[in-house]
């Protein structure tokens, strides 16, 4: 349970697993690996990842790389020797799935032909396209897609029969988000027939799932994860999230009432200002109006709610507006609906955020578009309105740009609001000074024609 160790010259009493994690290296020969000239294999005391025992099953059973095992460790200390033996200090362990069951290269993959793929859509097609790949049977929940012809095979509907009609040695499991309960039926029913089966992270993820890695054990089989690969997001970043951030189902809605969009050429430019007056311009007129804030600032009433949505994966951001929408529709029935943009499609000198401002447009599909300017921007520099109409109505081309939302906080002199409606055919105005009613004008306007 604990020893004295020497650790750069000073004697510690060491408690396994609390706090130090060690590994004993013992000389193995010509099957270990190399240090300081000798041949070693890493034999792990920390139950936290595997006994002594395991981790030699597991060399044998799935003929890993030694190296691979020495993977294991993110960050080593420092080497001391106790009694004969080699210790190495970590400070940090990956997890059991990362290493033992995370698919690293097509190669892992062919080593498990031929194959049943669940999920006719995108990812069982891009699997089935995998180079060596060899496909036996298709399967899909979907009756509109069963006995079909899908990748050149009929899609069938029930996985007992193709375990009868094919030679398939694996059940790889293709499936989106949201299909959780899905994928775990089929990963059980694969492993109880004795069949190997790889999984997505999209839809299952074998770090939560500890239960599926025993009843492999149990059948003799082996199951393996096409995982996120965050341990290269780490490598090259030094840093990443613990698991995959894509966690929203993937909908489908169409809005009832109007929606409108507000955009801008940059950060600070006057974004969330413009579309809370114009939900309270709407208010005035009698309309019911939501207001969708996308924005931790997004405090002030009458905003309905408020979420940031740089918070969120690229892939969640439009499921979330398009959430959005569909609650407020269900639970407050609005006449017209307006969202807060991030950021910029077109902004300059900052990146990062482009691809959020993309990511809500996108979700929202609105019927039109305000777009905000700040000129003479103290800390951000737009490129300018022409760039962002154009890049809005190219990222969807059913909506229209209807009107400029102008902050005059660092304006020059000469930059009129009429300056602005001559050089770009727009209506333009200033929402501290009334423009609200404006710029709600065109938007109906425009409604009302379209």
């Amino acid at each position: 349970d604990s020893m004295s160790i020497l650790i750069d010259g000073v004697t510690e009493q060491i408690e396994f697993n609390r706090p130090y994690h060690f590994c004993k290296i013992e000389n193995k020969g010509e099957n270990g690996f190399q240090w300081n000239g000798k041949d070693y294999i890493i034999m792990l005391l920390d139950n936290y990842v595997e006994t002594e025992t395991d981790i030699f099953n597991h060399v044998y059973k799935y003929q890993l790389n030694l190296m691979n095992i020495i993977k294991l460790f993110e960050k080593i200390q420092c080497l001391t020797i106790y009694q004969n033996n080699i210790f190495i200090k970590i400070t940090q362990f990956l997890k059991r799935s990362d290493y033992l069951y995370s698919i690293n290269s097509v190669e892992d993959l062919q080593e498990l032909n031929p194959y049943i793929i669940v999920g006719c859509g995108g990812g069982g097609e891009k699997f089935s396209n995998l180079e060596g790949i060899e496909t036996v049977g298709f399967l899909d929940d979907n009756p509109a897609k069963q006995g079909k012809p899908f990748c050149g095979l009929e899609v069938a509907s029930n996985l007992s029969d193709l375990f009868e009609s094919t030679e398939a040695n694996t059940v790889a499991i293709m499936l989106p988000i949201g299909a959780e309960g899905t994928a775990l039926k089929y990963a059980v029913q694969a492993l109880a027939n004795g069949k190997n089966a790889v999984v997505s992270f999209r839809s299952l993820s074998l770090s939560e799932n500890e239960s599926l890695l025993k009843l492999a054990e149990q059948n003799d089989v082996c199951i393996k994860e096409i995982s996120p690969r965050l341990d290269v997001v780490r490598k090259i970043c030094g840093v990443a999230p613990e698991k995959c951030c894509e966690v929203l189902p993937k909908i489908s809605y169409e809005a009832k009432a109007p929606v409108i969009f507000v955009g801008g050429t940059s950060q600070e430019c006057g974004k969330r200002t413009t579309t809370k007056s114009l939900g309270i311009e709407a208010m005035k007129r009698g309309m019911k109006a939501s207001i969708i804030s996308t924005d931790e600032m997004g405090l002030e009433q009458p905003t309905a709610f408020n979420f940031r949505a740089g918070s969120l994966s690229a892939m969640d951001i439009p499921s979330a507006i398009l959430s959005s929408i569909k609650y407020v529709e269900e639970n407050d029935q609005p006449d017209i609906i307006f969202i807060e943009g991030q950021s910029s499609l077109t902004e300059d000198g900052n990146p990062h955020p482009r691809g959020l401002s993309a990511c809500i447009l996108i979700g929202a599909d609105p019927d039109t578009v305000i777009v905000g300017h700040r000129p003479n921007h103290p800390y951000r520099e737009p490129r300018g309105i022409d760039y962002e109409v154009k890049a809005i109505e190219a990222v969807v081309p059913t909506t229209k740009v209807v009107g400029l939302s102008i902050n005059l906080r660092n304006a020059d002199e000469d930059m009129t609001l009429e300056s602005f409606e001559e050089k770009y055919g727009l209506p333009a105005a200033d929402m501290y000074s009334g423009g609200a009613a404006k710029i709600l004008d065109a938007i109906l306007e425009y409604l009302d024609k379209n």
